[in-house]
């Protein structure tokens, strides 16, 4: 299979070459391969991380739950939610069902920030328009919202404007076939910072608006990890980077660590 068949890339996004050069800096049992570390693991070069929750809506009464335009909710990357639809904040969901804002325990640990947490919104709360006028937060991806807020930041910690990166495990479509090798060869990517929401707004078809699983900019001054099932999407950094996350009042940030039954059991 040729590159040609990878899959096709927001405009001004490019493939760079089988991904194993570009992913040396990082701990291969760590952040490479399922189980992915969710603890107080970092990547070489950070001093602290968080987790930024990805966003929920609910449309309220006297809005047309119907009227979605645009918006994409789901897997992936999606655009913002119509006009007159309400963000509510997973503390808040959290608060009004009476539940703690993390996991329930099982057998396994608890899980990171996915729709296996109670604070997800999963029903008509908030005076919602109808029965089902909620979103619920995208999975492996932060959404329009969480990436105009986070880019500026991330883009005043580093020196470069170009961001490498590698699309999930999960998404055979950022592999290329090898004969006797079932999960292929992961190819890296790379694109401008300052340009990433519009390049992905550009994209016409909502199945290709795919943010990469892990990427960093190429003086590796931090790391964004969304995992394909997640919720919310790790920053690793500088105390400073994400001390400014922590603080930004329009993102929604967790210092968010698993409590599980051995210490190896991150996730």
């Amino acid at each position: 299979m040729g590159m040609s068949e990878l899959r096709k890339l927001p405009s001004g996004w490019e493939w760079i070459g089988p991904a194993e050069p570009f992913l040396d800096w990082l701990d291969h049992e760590v952040f490479l391969k399922y189980p992915f570390a969710t603890g107080h693991v970092l990547p070489h070069g950070s001093e602290d991380s968080t987790w930024v929750l990805h966003s929920q809506y609910v449309c309220p009464i006297g809005v047309n739950p119907d009227d979605l335009g645009d918006f994409w909710p789901g897997q992936g990357f999606s655009p913002r939610p119509p006009h007159g639809w309400r963000r509510v904040l997973w503390r808040d969901v959290a608060a009004a069902k009476g539940v703690a804002l993390r996991s329930p325990l099982s057998e396994l640990g608890e899980a990171p920030p996915c729709d296996g947490w109670e604070a997800v919104i999963d029903g008509p709360l908030f005076q919602a328009a109808a029965e089902d006028a909620f979103v619920a937060p995208t999975e492996g991806s932060m959404s329009q919202l969480e990436l105009e807020k986070l880019i500026p930041i991330l883009a005043a910690h580093t020196t470069t404007t170009r961001v490498q990166g590698v699309l999930s495990y999960m998404d055979s479509a950022g592999a290329v076939d090898v004969p006797g090798d079932p999960d292929g060869v992961r190819y890296a990517l790379s694109f401008e910072l300052p340009g990433m929401v519009t390049d992905l707004l550009s994209v016409s078809d909502p199945n290709d608006r795919v943010t990469p699983e892990l990427w960093w900019p190429e003086d590796r001054a931090w790391l964004v990890w969304s995992d394909y099932d997640l919720m919310g999407s790790k920053i690793f950094g500088s105390r400073a980077l994400i001390q400014q996350i922590r603080e930004h009042p329009d993102l929604e940030s967790l210092d968010w660590f698993p409590n599980s039954h051995t210490e190896s059991s991150d996730v």
